[in-house]
């Protein structure tokens, strides 16, 4: 299950390398982003049939409080500010959580990814910025994947804020259209895409700012462990 970080990597590797080097790519380089989102799908079998046959000693698992489900984490350490294990010192971690729903929105994101980009093939066929779509395509999905994958505050805002992005690319893609340009803009300008972005902000600013010993923490595990046991709320209104 630790190989599931492949499986947005595949895609984020495809974007650049469309752009780059798209036009001398078969189909412009849309096989290459189907092939990405594909190899993402295969590797997803591989981390559901190890999720079914792991269990409590099985490396990096345990039985969630919060769920009461299997939960496997798995991250590595990336940026350490001040002493190791030092009270007030912090440190940043990088990693995938694994649980039944990380496991069903995998399989779902990977199947209709790969699903949508097989119809595309067809729908978008002749356009002049074909390449370009499948790039911008295979980012969503690598974005999409990351936020589901994600196990601490700040991977999970990146990963939003990548999906928002491309979103408004997708959405705008024909910008010569005005209504395309238009709903792109409605889009970026919603007042719920503003609202959810400022609670995700407020949100993962307190797990971040959340007293802890020896340190703060942005991991969600530790964060929802603590939520959990809080006798008051953690967001004011």
């Amino acid at each position: 299950m630790e190989w599931a970080w492949l499986i947005p990597v595949f895609s984020f590797a495809a974007a650049p390398m469309i752009v780059l080097f798209g036009r001398f790519l078969p189909g412009k380089g849309a096989i290459l982003s189907i092939l990405a989102i594909g190899g993402g799908f295969a590797v997803f079998w591989f981390v559901l049939d190890s999720w079914l046959s792991a269990n409590t000693g099985t490396s990096g698992c345990f039985t969630s409080e919060n769920t009461g489900m299997l939960t496997c984490d798995y991250e590595r350490s990336w940026f350490n500010a001040g002493i190791v294990g030092a009270v007030g010192s912090v440190t940043l971690n990088w990693g995938i959580l694994i649980d039944p729903l990380t496991i069903a929105m995998l399989g779902l994101v990977t199947f209709v990814a790969l699903m949508v980009q097989v119809y595309s093939l067809a729908y978008m066929k002749g356009d002049p910025r074909f390449g370009w779509y499948f790039a911008v395509h295979s980012l969503f999905a690598a974005a999409m994947l990351t936020l589901v994958l994600a196990d601490n505050f700040l991977l999970l805002y990146v990963a939003w804020e990548l999906v928002g992005i491309c979103s408004y690319l997708l959405i705008g893609f024909w910008h010569e259209r005005p209504a395309a340009r238009e709903a792109a803009k409605e889009f970026i300008g919603s007042p719920r895409t503003a609202n959810f972005k400022a609670g995700s902000q407020r949100f993962s600013l307190n797990a971040m700012l959340w007293p802890t010993t020896p340190a703060p923490t942005i991991t969600m595990s530790n964060f929802l462990f603590k939520l959990y046991h809080r006798s008051t709320p953690l967001v004011g209104k």
